[in-house]
């Protein structure tokens, strides 16, 4: 009797279309939801720079996000595009200010951690994040490198610090691991301009 489960599971994830993988979320089509977590950063540039902002904001059941100023943003079924200007706006809603500087990029979808690939690749976009990952991985569910990409120049941003990594030589993107909330930024080769 187990086998016959067994078998029916199997049957159920290889011929009805069920994926283990995660799925790719394309940059252009990628939308917030309630329970996704963004990174968000607000400077004020004026004669100097002052930081008004700099957490990781959780979308509330009904998509917003509360700012300290005390002005509730909807964010969700956004792009992340789109995000930067509601978060702006919501801070001069309850303020007089200028030369405001928003940034924002989602860390966690549906509370799963991701990283995100972003440049000369064939569909930039997120993913969820999965233990083992590599940068060969990455490129693979974003449909490969640009024909453009600089292959000496892939950018990983992580915890705050930026490393470029060379992937010419065989093996080095395919043994590169990711780490939830990596985002890896591919160039434009300048030799082929």
């Amino acid at each position: 009797m187990a086998s016959r489960q067994f078998f029916a599971l199997f049957f159920f994830l290889v011929f009805c279309g069920f994926s283990v993988q995660a799925q790719w979320m394309p940059e252009r089509t990628f939308r917030l939801n309630p329970g996704d977590s963004i990174d968000v950063s607000v400077f004020r540039v004026l004669a100097e720079t002052e930081q008004l902002l700099d957490a990781t904001l959780r979308l509330s059941g009904t998509g917003h996000v509360e700012l300290p100023n005390g002005s509730r943003v909807k964010v969700s079924g956004t792009s992340m595009r789109s995000v930067n200007a509601h978060i702006e706006e919501g801070f001069r809603d309850r303020s007089d200010l200028s030369g405001l500087n928003v940034r924002a990029h989602v860390v966690r979808i549906n509370g799963r951690p991701i990283v995100c690939l972003f440049g000369e690749v064939g569909t930039p976009g997120h993913t969820i994040w999965e233990s083992g990952m590599t940068l060969a991985d990455l490129f693979e569910k974003a449909g490969g490198l640009g024909p453009g990409s600089d292959r000496r120049r892939i950018n990983v941003f992580r915890d705050g610090r930026h490393t470029r990594v060379d992937i010419r030589e065989e093996g080095v993107a395919e043994s590169f691991e990711l780490k939830a909330g990596d985002i890896i930024v591919v160039e434009l080769s300048l030799l082929r301009l």
